[in-house]
């Protein structure tokens, strides 16, 4: 799937429902505007190093996956745009963590907090 999305100008994707079990690293590095990644209900249970590069991302849905470590939260400190992130139904979260310490490994001190949610959905 890497290069996959290698178009300068695209906003959104739609990946969800697909069993995905990974997301290649370089899969957005060529499409810099990206705004809005849904990968819900995927087998996704880390690397999410591909958003490193997604620097206007604002909106991503990675409920429903397999994500078991609040570590895995961490790349998503460089999309410093990001508002909101939908994370219900991942292991990790099924162990009672609280939402603060979530904000905190993804890098929440960078986020405009104001604004960030957690929701299962894309309503707000």
């Amino acid at each position: 799937m890497s290069g996959l999305f290698q178009k300068p100008f695209l906003r959104v994707v739609d990946l969800a429902h697909n069993k995905l079990r990974e997301l290649d690293k370089k899969l957005f590095w060529e499409s810099p505007l990206i705004e809005e990644v849904d990968v819900s209900h995927n087998l996704i249970e880390k690397d999410l190093d591909c958003f490193i590069t997604c620097k206007r991302l604002k909106k991503l849905d990675i409920s429903h996956n397999q994500i078991s470590s609040l570590q895995s939260l961490q790349p998503l400190r460089f999309c410093k745009r990001l508002e909101v992130l939908a994370i219900g139904k991942n292991p990790a979260l099924e162990l009672g963590v609280d939402t603060k310490a979530i904000i905190i490994a993804a890098g929440g001190h960078n986020l405009r907090i104001g604004k960030l949610s957690f929701t299962k959905s894309w309503e707000l």
